[in-house]
């Protein structure tokens, strides 16, 4: 017993910073349904986007006070910031995707509006802090393009807006901003495809494993608990979504919410471990991604 002691109070000393974070991240959320929440369902959205903005700070302050970019993909952040202004201009004209209670009115809204800006800003930090892993974002990479350049991130945002604009449900009844709702909804599942795969390529190793910087891992796996808490909204509310669309747009939405979980499924099962362990989060290598 007193070694398993021990044991808790040696991790938290060595990562009482995490552990801070982390237990801000609850005071924050409890604060915010205290002071300006009904109660409804519907506040799950926000908390969702609360939790996303959240992750962008952190990731913001890493990027600012280190100087480095390192393991963070710019095509991944390009699709970020692309997927939060296309939902912006969804929900600042007109309401139909705000939660239904308080917190829609202003709280929703600012969350969705700092996690663009702190996209952006952690966008502009991957250009201007290029680090000798730069080639590890080879999502789309072409021969005849610049081993770094962003120009493969078109195989996400292309695709995705055909979709949205074929498939998206109508709460807005304004054509545009409903697709551009969905447009974001799908972009946002698929942005973590280019920073799963960077993290995979990345030149820092321990045997046949990656090493995963520690904020670039925190970043992730809340972006991971965001859509947790999506995913649980949408799973008992998308049906309301083929009322105000086409039959598919409803199940649309909710396996988006579900991909990308899918997608990070092992992410999230390597980074629980290595918590559980007090270690540094490492991924098995894939040989095909070696750089």
């Amino acid at each position: 017993m007193m070694a398993i002691k021990n044991k808790i109070h040696t991790l938290l000393r060595e990562h009482r910073a995490t552990v801070a974070v982390w237990m801000l991240l609850p005071v924050l959320l409890f604060g915010t349904y205290h002071l300006f929440s009904d109660g409804d369902f519907s506040f799950l959205l926000t908390v969702g986007a609360i939790v996303r903005a959240f992750s962008f700070i952190l990731l913001g302050i890493k990027m600012l006070t280190e100087k480095t970019a390192r393991d963070i993909s710019q095509k991944a952040l390009i699709v970020y910031v692309v997927a939060y202004a296309a939902r912006l201009s969804a929900i600042m004209i007109h309401q139909g995707y705000l939660p239904f209670d308080r917190s829609g009115d202003h709280v929703y809204k600012i969350a969705e509006f700092t996690s663009f800006v702190m996209a952006g800003f952690c966008l502009v930090m991957t250009i201007r802090n290029r680090n000798s892993d730069a080639g590890a974002d080879g999502f789309g990479k072409l021969s005849f393009l610049p081993t770094d350049s962003p120009t493969g991130v078109m195989l996400i945002l292309l695709p995705c807006l055909v979709l949205a604009l074929a498939l998206h449900p109508s709460l807005n009844n304004f054509f545009l901003t409903d697709s551009m709702w969905a447009y974001g909804c799908y972009l946002e599942t698929m942005a973590v495809v280019p920073q799963l795969l960077k993290i995979r390529a990345s030149h820092k190793s321990k045997d046949s494993h990656v090493v995963v910087e520690p904020y670039t891992a925190h970043w992730m796996f809340s972006l991971a608990v965001a859509r947790l808490y999506l995913l649980f909204f949408w799973m008992y509310t998308y049906h309301e979504l083929h009322l105000a669309g086409n039959g598919l747009c409803g199940f649309a939405v909710l396996g988006a919410q579900a991909l990308q979980l899918i997608f990070m499924m092992e992410y999230i099962y390597y980074y629980i471990r290595s918590a559980a362990k007090g270690e540094d989060i490492s991924l098995p290598r894939l040989a095909s991604l070696s750089v």
